[in-house]
């Protein structure tokens, strides 16, 4: 969409109660993060801004279709990427500065988190967390947790695609680690087998089936937020409306733990073994 039309999904949603908006310095190098900035310049103290860093996007690279720039987690690219963010979203701080996809070797550089505190100290960044696109690597985020006493992780994690997110929030409630949960809504759930599969959730002018998607992610304890995906008001308003459905009863979240599980014995051995 342009940015014009961008801009008037945002300033809608902001007017339907939404004020989280989360996005990353390098989505069409840093578009993302200037359509925030139209939309929202003379209300920033209203809406909360999360942005991510660590690809490179700044310095030339060799571009191949699909693949991502290179990463940089030194302290110096740190707070360089920070002041081109900061810039971009005409702020003079970002609420929630996340390292998208870190490495062990990030995880365990004490120097990425040292720089990352010293923008708190200073008033840029009031928290920091960290963003696992897709493939959640397990030993990496209950490092993070542990090691690093990481207070949000981004993760992947809806009705279809349980695992191996689902390890991590176990880990999470024990170490106060809250999830801000991506896909909430799949795709997925658009196709005539999966619907059929999941319809016994769905309840007749009380709650529609990406309703109950959301209702699923936020029955989590660990989970504070929800990130879904709105091209258009009438998918906002929808999304918008789930606070007033009735929630999941805990049979309901027993069946649709039944069916996962059900799914996963079909799937063929290697799958099932890669995906835990």
């Amino acid at each position: 969409m342009s940015d014009d039309e961008a801009v008037h999904l945002l300033r809608y949603a902001k007017d339907r109660g939404i004020n989280f908006f989360d996005t990353s310095d390098d989505f069409e190098n840093g578009r993302g993060e200037s359509v925030l900035a139209a939309a929202f310049s003379d209300e920033r103290e209203h809406v909360v801004f999360a942005t991510k860093f660590s690809y490179n996007f700044y310095h030339s690279w060799q571009h191949v279709p699909g693949s991502s720039a290179p990463q940089d987690f030194s302290p110096k690219y740190i707070r360089f990427a920070c002041e081109e963010s900061m810039k971009r979203l005409h702020t003079d701080h970002i609420d929630l500065y996340q390292i998208r996809n870190p490495g062990i070797a990030a995880v365990e550089d004490d120097a990425v988190y040292a720089a990352l505190e010293k923008l708190k100290k200073q008033g840029k960044i009031l928290h920091w967390a960290v963003c696992f696109d897709s493939g959640i690597p397990v030993e990496e985020a209950k490092l993070l947790m542990r090691l690093r006493k990481t207070r949000a992780i981004q993760l992947t994690f809806n009705l279809m695609d349980q695992e191996p997110a689902r390890d991590v929030l176990d880990e999470g409630l024990k170490r106060h680690t809250g999830f801000i949960v991506r896909g909430a809504c799949p795709a997925g759930l658009g196709h005539a087998t999966e619907k059929e599969k999941f319809k016994f959730l769905e309840r007749e002018n009380e709650r529609t089936l990406a309703q109950t998607a959301l209702k699923f992610v936020l029955s989590e304890r660990s989970v504070v937020s929800a990130l879904a995906p709105i091209t258009n008001e009438r998918e906002l308003n929808e999304f918008v409306l789930t606070s007033e459905c009735r929630d999941l009863t805990a049979e309901e979240i027993r069946k649709i733990a039944d069916l996962y599980e059900s799914h996963l014995e079909s799937e063929p051995p290697r799958k099932r073994e890669l995906q835990r």
